[in-house]
């Protein structure tokens, strides 16, 4: 269960009373005793002001009480006339530490601050022993995981894969396989300010609703399209992306790609370039645990007979570090080379990063009309189109590009740990080499069009003075 959105909803205060009432419910339904749960945060600082300190005010003292156990660390315990059960008050700095407890139910607060793999370490710690003889948990008892989170943050992507999409968009396209088994108990409930009746009458309108826009639209309204920390604020998916459909033969066609084994994944990106400068990415390929000879198969079959002017691969796959300690051997680039997939290094100077991504942020730049309310704004009646247009189907560059975010020493970067940028590297590569403009052939174009460019061509020959070959064809067009 997530509990997401704007500020302001309570879902710190939630959290906490739930897994009191969870041990409570644990003793007098199912006469177990002391229960182990855990209540996360990010960090101690967090924890301590998050949680610690809220209990210690809040939580009856006949009740129970905050106490740092020789046994089971900082936890606050019921008294043994209620269970004996406690709450684990932990940080996630280093799940590591927690191999081999079982917690018969799990709390993390701004779930969003942590990388989906804690998520997973932690989903492997949601047991609770049945001991012969001793009341247990019911057959088939599911026990529970709730978190609270408003969007934003490293964690930002994750979560909106698995609970945004899916069950606000009905859009399980990016939902992760391995969690297709227990999809149906993913649940999201939205969170709003107005949820909580203990604000200041005023919090909404005068603290969230003045905030700058981005924050705004995340901490006010919720929006998980939109967030404070967004690497590439620009992506719109209604503006960048279109459906699929067949590419001119006679539009330039070019491949970028990005390497990676495991953990670490491959990218390969084919572009294309229209007659107006605009460039379409119509295919991807993205998977790990393939041997480059293995890939170079993969991509000739991919490309079929399309004719591609060139192709650049990561020039780090050039390098002696990858030809193993004797720096003699095979390259992980002269692998796809041998294998048939001939390519060339993609740029990799000294700020060509930087230079990489203002060029992705230059073709993804468009400008709204004002007149026309947000919901009917649309791609077809922009001021100004984006150059870069993603075919629906590349799911992976969709999914990884609005995730990224700014690294934080080096602003006009991107963070690289915890994050997938394989996908934006290959993109960020492809743009940077960018093919030529097409040129459309006269029999290729509408008729309106092949009937202008006829005409503009016999202009400029009269101008100088010279016989045009278009002359018949004019006549026979009424002008």
């Amino acid at each position: 269960m997530l509990y997401g959105g704007a500020a302001g909803g309570g879902k710190s205060w939630i959290l906490r009373w739930w897994l009191l009432t969870f041990l409570l419910e644990s003793f007098a339904r199912y006469g177990v005793r002391n229960v182990r749960v855990g209540l996360f945060c990010e960090d101690y600082p967090a924890l301590k002001d998050r949680q610690i300190s809220k209990i210690d005010t809040e939580f009856p003292r006949w009740l129970g009480s905050l106490k740092d156990d020789r046994a089971h660390g900082l936890i606050w315990k019921l008294k043994d006339e209620y269970g004996g059960g406690f709450i684990a008050l932990r940080n996630l700095d280093d799940p590591g530490k927690y191999d081999s407890i079982e917690f018969a139910a799990i709390a993390v607060d701004e779930l969003g601050k942590n990388y989906q793999r804690i998520f997973d370490e932690l989903r492997k710690r949601l047991r609770w022993p049945i001991v012969p003889g001793q009341p247990s948990f019911p057959p088939g008892f599911i026990h529970p995981f709730g978190a609270g989170t408003n969007p934003g943050g490293k964690g930002h992507n994750w979560i909106k894969n698995i609970w945004i999409d899916p069950l606000v968009k009905d859009d399980w396209t990016n939902f992760p396989k391995h969690l297709e088994k227990i999809k149906h108990r993913f649940k999201f409930i939205q969170a709003r300010a107005s949820d909580n009746k203990y604000n200041p009458e005023d919090y909404y309108e005068m603290n969230l609703q003045t905030l700058p826009d981005q924050m705004r639209k995340a901490m006010a309204d919720g929006d998980w399209d939109l967030w404070e920390g967004q690497f590439f604020s620009e992506w719109r998916e209604k503006y960048h992306t279109c459906e699929p459909f067949e590419i001119p033969d006679f539009w330039p066609k070019f491949w970028a790609g990005d390497w990676g084994y495991f953990p670490d994944y491959f990218c390969g990106l084919w572009f294309a370039v229209s007659p107006t400068g605009d460039v379409y990415v119509y295919r991807e390929v993205y998977n790990r645990k393939i041997v480059p000879s293995k890939w170079a198969e993969i991509l000739i079959e991919e490309t079929g007979s399309e004719v591609l002017d060139y192709k650049k691969l990561d020039a780090k796959t050039w390098g002696n570090w990858m030809k193993g300690e004797s720096q003699s051997g095979v390259s992980i680039a002269e692998e796809l080379i041998n294998g048939g997939w001939v390519c060339t290094p993609a740029a990799a100077a000294s700020g060509d990063r930087i230079n990489g991504w203002t060029r992705i942020r230059e073709y993804l730049s468009y400008e709204e009309d004002e007149t026309i309310p947000e919901q009917f704004r649309t791609f077809e009646n922009l001021k100004v189109k984006p150059r870069l247009r993603i075919f629906k189907t590349c799911r992976n560059l969709i999914r990884t590009l609005p995730a990224l975010i700014h690294d934080e020493i080096k602003v006009e970067d991107v963070q690289r740990k915890g994050l997938e940028d394989h996908a934006p590297d290959a993109l960020r590569y492809g743009l940077i080499t960018r093919s030529s403009i097409a040129i459309t052939p006269i029999d290729q174009m509408d008729a309106d069009w092949a009937d202008a460019t006829l005409l503009f061509r016999q202009r400029l020959l009269e101008q100088q003075g010279l016989e045009s070959p278009f002359q018949e064809a004019i006549r026979q067009r009424d002008y």
